[in-house]
């Protein structure tokens, strides 16, 4: 038999998010730690 548990329950790192178009759920993966999501470091595409 199972024995209950007092420990705290872990964050989930994962975000999810429905697309309003299709309807499906979608689920987005963390960035690793050593990419930054900071707007300014992105790439943007010429033209």
């Amino acid at each position: 038999m199972a024995k209950p548990s007092c420990a705290p329950l872990k964050n989930n790192p994962f975000v999810s998010q429905r697309d309003p178009i299709t309807g499906k759920w979608q689920v987005m993966f963390p960035l690793p730690k050593s990419v930054s999501a900071h707007p300014k470091q992105r790439t943007q595409s010429p033209g």
